[in-house]
């Protein structure tokens, strides 16, 4: 892999993000119209970097699309690596998401693979692991991380 030094994301990139626990790392998998950077996080939290060509075979712990150019550009993710997307994580996910009603339970969900939306009314267990859709910033996604690495 080799190493990069510019501060403009490119699809393929190795970013890492700093957490109170330590260094995450996650891949620019796909660049979306509307939504923008749709990464994929590497699980686990380092003290040190990690071997990267390991880690890019691993399955994403959280999928989502994340302002990925505004945070390298003011020094919140920095890009580590260039590399090529994984063939495997080539294809662009399919999203859940669901209208959230004024009493907090969730409506109808729906489906969307990046260029058509579909209801589907209730989530069926095959769906549940699909990422939801939406944009998170820096603070949800680190909270994001650390949660999926208590385990």
């Amino acid at each position: 892999m080799k190493p990069v030094t510019r501060v403009r994301p490119k699809v393929g990139d190795i970013c890492k993000i700093a957490t109170d626990r330590g260094v995450a790392y996650f891949q620019y998998t796909h660049k979306h119209e509307r939504y923008g950077a749709l990464i994929r996080v590497f699980p686990g939290i380092f003290a040190t970097e990690p071997d990267l060509d390991v880690l890019i075979e691993e399955e994403a712990i959280y999928t989502t699309f994340f302002p990925l150019g505004v945070a390298c550009s003011r020094g919140i993710a920095n890009i580590v690596a260039g590399s090529d997307v994984k063939p495997q994580w080539a294809k662009f996910p399919v999203f859940r998401t669901a209208v959230v009603l004024p009493d907090g339970r969730s409506g109808p969900w729906w489906l969307w693979d990046g260029e058509r939306e579909w209801k589907i009314g209730t989530l069926r267990p095959e769906h549940e692991n699909f990422p939801l859709r939406g944009v998170c910033n820096d603070t949800f996604l680190i909270e994001k991380i650390i949660e999926a690495n208590k385990s």
